[in-house]
């Protein structure tokens, strides 16, 4: 009985010193475990994971939806835009974004500046002005010390919701939230 006790832990601590192993979880599922996160295998081979980047002080979210399309969500420091972001959606050059993803048709970034709440007011407004046809939602407030900014259109290839905060981490600075919704293939 000893042996099996010993026999059984010394499993378990290999186990764990080795860093990764698979436990199979039910119909045709799969659990990863790794010092670096958890992926989950489903029975079509498709891999959802759990990573955490601890060079780059980040946690990525990786799947696929009920569509079939791929979905990601990054949070931490210095985290990439995804490439379905529009390219001519303007960021100022320090923006430190912290967060991005992608799900279906919506791609958002999240990133923080120097750059005032009011000037950053003024880049999306002279952007949104040269590219919606027609007019766009601005809404401007101010609650005691805190600043709000939101804008909101419809354009080409679909639809954009900007909002800008006070930054918590520069005084002066700008937290600032893009989403950018694509607009709806219909040739299906």
């Amino acid at each position: 009985m000893k042996f099996v006790k010993k026999g059984s832990f010394i499993f378990v601590i290999m186990l764990l010193l080795s860093g990764c192993f698979n436990i199979p979880i039910g119909d045709g599922n799969k659990l990863k475990l790794s010092k670096d996160g958890v992926t989950v295998t489903d029975k079509e081979g498709q891999e959802h994971s759990v990573t955490v980047d601890e060079d780059n002080e980040q946690v990525k979210v990786k799947g696929f939806g009920q569509d079939g399309e791929e979905a990601s969500v990054t949070i931490g420091n210095n985290t990439e835009i995804p490439d379905a972001f529009p390219s001519d959606i303007p960021l100022p050059d320090d923006a430190e974004v912290f967060q991005a993803s992608e799900i279906q048709e919506l791609v958002s970034v999240g990133y923080e500046t120097k750059v005032t709440p009011e000037e950053i007011g003024e880049l999306y407004v002279g952007y949104l002005e040269g590219s919606v046809s027609g007019d766009f939602d601005q809404v401007v407030g101010q609650k005691e010390n805190d600043s709000y900014r939101h804008y909101a259109a419809d354009m080409k290839g679909g639809s954009v919701s900007i909002r800008v905060i006070n930054s918590q981490k520069y005084e002066g600075g700008s937290n600032v939230i893009v989403m950018f919704t694509k607009q709806k293939d219909d040739t299906n």
